[in-house]
């Protein structure tokens, strides 16, 4: 704690001795001058007027010691100091008494003063300002050694609690912090997973196929619907065309659909994602032979013109309140299935990406920031670590940004509600978001702290909260920062070069720290480590980018859903056990082969095709192949229940596995030993897992269905199985700790 200029420690008791409280006053020095300088209603004008006078008259240059402990301190109800020598309440003093107290307090210092100076043996010097002559305490050898050492104890007045008001005195700031430092703000603590799989995620084991992590994004029910309106458009061009039995024009597949996807892909990791298809296709040295191997050059570009993502019997309807209602569903699913089978980090971005199409949209905007200048501005939520899209939607015009909000949410401003928007999944997780100035603001970090959301970012000048102070101004020294505290956020203004200010609004930091790595505020450097999350989104789509030219603008939004989906996919790959890391070129390049595996084996059946054609598709399927390998293996047995055994009892029975004094009844048991067991004491397995673990029934039953959800008590993961083939049959045999075999016989299939 520091003394203001000119008072120290034991002027305060002096003065405290001259009002004659009923016990010494000891106060901290910045009560005290906060005290002064606010002046509440409980300090009495008499010793305000006592302080003011100190400071005013400027009887001692510096302070020779302070009182920094808490039990210096009497409660804040105990400061109230009035004079015995007035018997009753009145605040008002008369001027006898201000006479006296100027006197009474010239001699207080006179006194002290005189009692240093025969300590020290120094002589009084001469104040010309002041018209006579005043005693200037010097100070001890001690007192020298110990201000070199605490330097920082010395505080100018500039530094002093001020307070600092937005236009037309909206909102209030504190130039100290208001929180307590010694406390984790309880928004700041996470208890969730982070950055983990999970749901869908967890079914495809623990060493999956990049191909079975891009099922996971791109997933079958999204493939049959692109196949069934993709037929649809195919069968209105048949009907009028002259050649209506061509085979370019026949119906797609899911499997040609993937090898569709599967090409685009190739394109991307080959940079070609603008090369014309002539070229691409091309029997010249000069193409790729690959792309003739798995799709004809006039069969890609029917099926890329007849792509649809939707029933357009009903689309004139749906394009009244959603005018991208042509892709919203195949997009909204795809966002969905990201937010299903990831937990996002703690910190986490919102942005937004354009995405480039020149083509006829009303909805299309013009962002000369932006590297393609003209395109469709996606809004979008990523994970400001590895830059995983969780949340996004297509910007179709004014009202799009609150669509799915409440009545009281459409009215706040519309950056606010398109944070609200991207972020209302993440409710109650005390995780961070970071934006920048278009979309930061006071209401929005008021808005997600009654979630229990926490915002960082950079804020416009014009903002009504902002006072004149942290302003840009010439006499700003550069480097220098300025900050505003209230109970719930922090504002922040730094000066990086001369007349200008950047300003900074956190409701995650409380403090004033400063960042020694690099010598700027804490808020700064959290700021530029989690603000590029979209931005580095943007960069990994164009790396590999799949944006083919189009004059149809769902079908362009669709080739970054699949950029984004390989983005998202080499991500969810690296967090699957211990895998070593695979470059995104690598993955990509798997998943494509994975997608077009299936068609590709099935174009060998052509009698016409051409020996070279032959032999490439041979090798591409051998390279395909691998990929399927470990796919194949696994479903070599697959186990079908037809009669799942019931995990109900007949009556209700205490718990086999909970302690005998909870006498705990239930009605369930375990399907393999048959004891009552509790919800508790169990846990539901899926029949992926069941059936990966060999978790079955005790007696012997044959399995032509599907298993469904079981019962399985904890210790049964303790078991040991051993699976022998034996013919036509698979013997199962369960070793339990007292050595009891069960053996079940399950149909090869």
């Amino acid at each position: 704690m520091h003394s203001p200029p000119g008072l120290t420690d034991r002027v305060f008791l002096k003065v405290s001795n001259f009002c004659r409280s009923p016990r010494p006053v000891f106060l901290k020095v910045s009560r005290i001058c906060r005290f002064t300088m606010e002046g509440p209603k409980y300090v009495s004008n008499r010793s305000k007027r006592i302080v003011a006078l100190a400071r005013s008259q400027n009887y001692l240059e510096e302070s020779d010691s302070e009182v920094d402990s808490d039990e210096s301190c009497i409660p804040d109800e105990d400061l109230t100091i009035q004079d015995p020598r007035n018997e009753t309440d009145n605040d008002d003093d008369s001027p006898n008494d201000d006479d006296r107290d100027d006197e009474t307090i010239r001699e207080i210092f006179e006194v002290e003063n005189t009692a240093v100076r025969e300590e020290t043996g120094e002589q009084p010097q001469s104040d010309i300002t002041s018209g006579g002559s005043r005693l200037i305490t010097p100070q001890k050898p001690a007192d020298v050694a110990s201000s070199s050492t605490r330097s920082d104890d010395t505080l100018d007045e500039s530094r002093l609690p001020v307070s600092y008001y937005g236009r037309n005195k909206c909102f209030t700031w504190s130039s100290t912090p208001v929180r307590s430092k010694t406390r984790t703000a309880a928004s700041n603590i996470i208890k969730v997973r982070l950055s983990k799989i999970q749901g869908p995620a967890l079914t495809v084991g623990k060493n999956p196929l990049p191909g079975e992590v891009w099922r996971l994004l791109f997933t079958d029910d999204m493939i049959e619907t692109i196949v069934k309106h993709t037929n649809e458009k195919l069968a209105k061009i048949r009907s009028v065309i002259e050649l209506k039995e061509s085979v370019a024009y026949r119906d797609t597949t899911v499997q040609e659909v993937n090898a569709v996807i599967g090409v685009t892909v190739l394109c991307s990791i080959f940079k070609s994602a603008r090369e014309p298809m002539t070229s691409l296709f091309s029997t010249s040295v000069l193409g790729r032979p690959i792309f003739r191997s798995i799709i004809t050059e006039k069969r890609l570009g029917i099926l890329l013109r007849a792509f649809r993502f939707d029933d357009s019997s009903t689309r004139e309807q749906r394009e009244k309140y959603d005018p991208a209602a042509a892709i919203t569903d195949i997009f909204n699913k795809f966002i969905w299935n990201c937010q299903q089978i990831y937990s996002p980090g703690a910190h986490l971005t919102v942005d937004e990406t354009l995405v480039p199409f020149r083509g006829r949209v009303k909805f299309r905007i013009y962002m000369p920031n932006k590297p393609a200048k003209y395109g469709i501005k996606v809004m979008g939520l990523a994970d400001a670590h590895n830059a995983y899209i969780y949340n996004a939607y297509i910007y179709s015009g004014k009202g799009c940004d609150g669509a799915t909000l409440s009545t009281a949410e459409k009215k706040k401003s519309i950056p606010t509600q398109s944070v609200i928007r991207l972020s209302k999944g993440l409710y109650g997780t005390n995780r961070n978001i970071s934006c920048d100035n278009w979309f930061c603001s006071v209401e929005l970090a008021q808005e997600l702290l009654a979630h229990n959301l926490t915002l960082v970012g950079t804020l416009k000048r014009n903002r009504p909260q902002i006072p004149a102070e942290f302003q840009a101004r010439s006499d700003r020294e550069i480097g220098s920062s300025l900050y505003g505290f209230t109970k719930e956020m922090t504002l922040l203004s730094y000066v990086p070069k001369r007349n200008k200010a950047v300003l900074l609004l956190s409701s995650m930091h409380h403090s004033n720290y400063t960042d020694v790595s690099n010598d700027k505020p804490e808020i700064i450097s959290f700021y530029n480590a989690t603000k590029s999350g979209i931005d580095t989104l943007d960069m990994k789509c164009s790396v590999y980018s799949t944006n083919r030219k189009t004059r149809r603008w769902p079908l362009a939004i669709f080739y970054h859903m699949v950029a984004m989906a390989g983005s998202n996919a080499s991500i969810l790959y690296g967090l699957f056990g211990e895998k070593k890391t695979v470059s995104r070129f690598d993955f990509l390049k798997r998943v494509s082969l994975y997608l077009v595996y299936d068609f590709v084996k099935s174009r060998l059946a052509i009698s016409n095709l051409p020996q070279e054609l032959q032999s490439i598709i041979s090798s591409l399927e051998e390279e395909a192949a691998k990929e399927k390998q470990i796919v194949s293996q696994r479903n070599k047995f697959v186990v079908r229940v037809d009669e799942c055994p019931t995990d109900t009892l007949g009556k209700r029975k205490t718990c086999r596995f909970c302690p005998y004094q909870k006498k705990r009844k239930t009605a369930y048991k375990c399907i393999s030993c048959e004891e009552p067991t509790c919800l508790e004491c169990s846990r539901k397995v899926c029949k992926t897992c069941a059936i990966k673990n060999k978790i079955f029934p005790s007696n012997k039953l044959e399995f032509t269905g599907i298993l469904t959800n079981i019962m399985v008590q904890k210790p049964i993961i303790m078991f040991n199985y051993t699976l022998k083939r034996e013919r036509s049959n698979v013997e199962v045999r369960k070793s339990h700790k007292n050595r009891e075999k069960y053996t079940l016989n399950v149909l090869a299939v």
